[in-house]
């Protein structure tokens, strides 16, 4: 048998669906050394789409700030003595 590599097993991970994996870890289908490594890869996940999550939040308030902006802009231009 050979030694446990844990990048090979994060590899495979990567090409596994995830929600075979969450199943699997679930259940403890993965033994104790690898249970920790597919936590780990879990909370990668996890992370990667929370930080996807805020940065759509940040464009969407970007855009509507610009919208306010032109908006008042509009406003302002509209009551602008002629």
């Amino acid at each position: 048998m050979s030694a446990f590599n844990k990048k090979e097993f994060w590899d495979e991970l990567d090409a596994t669906d995830e929600t075979f994996v969450r199943r699997k870890y679930a259940t403890g289908g993965y033994g104790a050394a690898r249970q920790k490594v597919v936590a780990q890869w879990l909370q990668v996940k996890e992370e990667g789409r929370r930080q996807v999550r805020e940065a759509k939040a940040f464009q969407w308030r970007r855009v509507e700030v610009l919208a306010a902006v032109v908006t008042a802009a509009g406003a302002l231009v509209a009551c602008w003595p002629k």
